[in-house]
Formats: C-alpha cells, structure tokens, sequence
C-alpha cells in the first residue's frame, strides 16, 4: 500500500533559511504539527526535475538547528523520517519513503554542516525559536 503524504504537500511554510535565487533550506509544518526541514537536492535533467529531502524534525532539534547547535547530517542521521519528493517540472510530485538502509549510506552533508553557516542574513532566529516554541 502506497503510504500517503497529503500532510507535507498541504504543509505551511514557516521560513526559507537558505535562499539563492530559490529555496534551498526550508523549515514547514503540517497540520498537525510535526516539522520537516526540506531540502534541495538536485535536479535532473537540466533543471526540469527538482529532487527535496524532506527530514522530520521535533521541535527542540528544529530549534537546535536553527540556532547551529545541530547540524543537518546530525538532523538527518536522528530522523525518524526522511521523505523524497521529485518534482516534475508541470507541478507534480512522487513522494517516497527513504528506507533506513538508504538513510544510513550516503548522508550527503558533512558533519559540520550547520545552518548559521550560510542562513540567509534577514531570518530573525529569535523569532523563528518562539514560533517553534509556540507550536
């Protein structure tokens, strides 16, 4: 049985960290609360599919990344999810479960790749921390 995401395709957008000339690094949440970081991937061919890992996250890790205390290969590697979405250039979405044997090879980021690093200047982590908070 194919499982069902209708949560993140609904999800809402709470603030793109990374941006160059599009999202790179987002954090969202869905209605019933969980949080997901998302995350570019790649895109093939010639830009026409965009791939997005999409990392279930609780709250005090979102705020642990958000605040570089965590990084996202730390993020990836305590997942309880991690979702793929491929993104046809026409809107569509297939989405998939990342398998833990998947997970575990091939964590694409480095240890230290933390978020303050390269978040982009005009996100107010304070802010972003009570909203989280909040939830």
């Amino acid at each position: 049985m194919e499982k069902d995401f209708s949560d993140l395709k609904d999800s809402v957008l709470i603030e793109d960290l990374v941006t160059h000339q599009s999202r790179f690094i987002s954090l969202r949440q869905t209605e019933n609360g969980d949080f997901y970081l998302v995350v570019w991937m790649d895109c093939v061919p010639s830009d026409s599919i965009n791939i997005w890992l999409w990392v279930v996250v609780d709250p005090d890790m979102a705020i642990q990344y958000v605040t570089g205390k965590m990084s996202l290969y730390q993020c990836i590697q305590m997942a309880e999810l991690l979702v793929r979405e491929t993104q046809m250039d026409n809107g569509d979405s297939t989405w998939e479960e990342i398998p833990e044997a998947e997970q575990l090879r091939g964590n694409p980021f480095g240890e230290n790749s933390y978020i303050t690093d390269i978040m982009d200047s005009d996100v107010d982590v304070d802010a972003l921390v009570h909203l989280i908070n909040d939830a």
